[in-house]
């Protein structure tokens, strides 16, 4: 198997099971008992610890190497989804699901940063674009899945994703590539001048940061669209076929997002092509606080899905480009989105109760535009000081 083949089907694998796993869980909790209310502290709870796990699990795979971290995540996950599939009870599942999403967690920046290991720029740009167009293939694929099990049996999604998870471990085992890249730390400009390797390590620091804050922000959205929004759905009196089109539109539209970013590098160390797009994210912001047609919402959810190919896909590339520890930025990187997501769900669940359930999109435009003056002030800041500097 080719070094980057397997990337993009591990990936692929494990966001097609994980999808099944999405679907299935709170069904399932729902069948036991669970209330709204603990429908949304099982996913907080869920979300803590994957983003607890991701930046410890980013540090393992940099001392211990990547191989080593994704086997353990690949059979320490197919065991807690099988052990998650013979719960019989609403408790345990608060205790398992979340062991899952722990996991679940040590993938991730493992193979995110292995997949970046010695390559150069040009390679990194196409292979990262790739990689991003496969785990978007996977959560498209996985709900529709598990949908179809789920009609024959509520444990059948579970059981898909043990098996699947299961074949991704002997695949890592028996086909993977070998980790153990020797090249020395990339330099981002081929000079021998420090001072100009500082000031360019500086520049790509900065953007990192930028790159964090509109990843977080993004993630705040989906946090609020995954939980929130159905019960929004309900209340327009959109039917369950509907609202499941509406929410594969953000995964379709970050595909076409990650297709077009991943062909150019126009847009690295410029804060102009990220606030475009994040521009996009206001303009859905707008339509759902004002519109009901559910075309609308599907142009809204299209231009959640744009902006988020581009704060991903910018997160991830500045987290692997030009760093010696890519595992300890990987993690921070899946752990910063993961919080934006617990927090949105948390916040956008509180709004919606006090404001109504189209007040937590005028949150999510509010907050996207601070997001958006602060990461302006870290580039001017920047191009301020290097001006003087000049």
């Amino acid at each position: 198997m080719k070094r980057e083949s397997y990337f993009y089907i591990a990936a692929m694998t494990m966001d097609m099971c994980l999808g099944a796993v999405f679907l299935s869980v709170p069904l399932l909790a729902h069948q036991l008992g669970a209330t709204v209310v603990q429908l949304g502290y099982l996913g907080s709870v869920g979300g803590i610890c994957y983003a607890a796990t991701c930046p410890f699990a980013g540090r393992l795979s940099d001392r211990y190497g990547r191989k080593r971290v994704v086997l353990v995540s690949a059979f320490l996950c197919a065991g807690s989804y099988l052990w998650l599939s013979q719960v019989h009870h609403l408790t345990m599942m608060f205790v398992v699901a979340p062991l899952g999403l722990a996991s679940a967690a040590l993938f991730w920046p493992s193979i995110q940063a292995w997949i970046a290991e010695g390559k150069d720029r040009p390679t990194v740009i196409r292979t990262i674009g790739n990689f991003n167009v496969a785990w978007s293939l996977g959560l498209l694929i996985g709900p529709l899945v598990g949908g179809r099990l789920y009609t024959w049996n509520a444990r059948f999604p579970l059981y898909f994703a043990v098996l699947g998870i299961l074949g991704l471990g002997v695949m890592t085992l028996l086909a993977s590539p070998a980790d153990s890249v020797t090249a020395p730390p990339r330099r981002l400009r081929p000079s021998g001048d420090p001072e100009a390797i500082s000031e360019e390590t500086r520049t790509h620091l900065r953007f990192l940061y930028i790159a964090w804050i509109a990843n977080f922000s993004a993630w705040f959205i989906i946090g609020i669209l995954r939980n929130i929004f159905p019960k929004l759905a309900l209340h327009l009196h959109l039917s369950s076929t509907v609202l499941g089109v509406l929410l594969s539109l953000v995964a379709c539209f970050q595909i076409v997002g990650f297709l077009v970013i991943r062909g150019s590098d126009r847009w690295h160390y410029r804060i102009g092509p990220l606030l475009r797009y994040q521009a996009l994210a206001l303009g859905g912001c707008a339509l759902i606080y004002t519109v009901t047609s559910p075309w609308l919402l599907g142009a809204a959810f299209a231009l959640f899905g744009l902006s988020m190919a581009m704060t991903y896909h910018g997160s991830l590339y500045y987290s692997v480009y030009a760093q010696g520890k890519k595992g300890r930025n990987t993690g921070l990187h899946e752990s910063i989105l993961a919080s934006g997501g617990v927090l949105g769900a948390f916040f956008g669940g509180w709004i919606a109760g006090r404001f109504g359930l189209k007040a937590p999109y005028f949150l999510c435009f509010g907050l996207i535009t601070c997001a958006m003056v602060v990461e302006w002030m870290i580039a001017s800041n920047f191009h301020g000081r290097g001006k003087k500097g000049g």
